[in-house]
């Protein structure tokens, strides 16, 4: 069974329990959480624009070295 797509108007907390519920049979209760927040984390991010990114981590109070930092690991990692 492929694992769940977050809903367009769904919290994460509902998406994770939904997502574990949908996959408990195939994986241990541990794994299917963290297979269900890396699926949030990997649908939320794959289209994060850079200078939204960039204003979400100075708002958060980093510098702006360091959100470019993050902003950067995150484009590379969806790549």
């Amino acid at each position: 069974m492929p694992i769940p797509k977050p809903k367009s108007s769904e919290k994460k907390s509902d998406f994770v329990s939904r997502c574990v519920a949908e996959i408990k049979g195939e994986y241990p209760n541990n794994q299917g959480v963290a297979i269900c927040i890396s699926q949030w984390d990997n649908e939320k991010f794959a289209n994060y624009e850079w200078d939204d990114c960039m204003r979400d981590q100075m708002d958060r109070g980093y510098s702006v070295l360091t959100s470019q930092k993050i902003c950067g690991w995150i484009k590379n990692r969806n790549q």
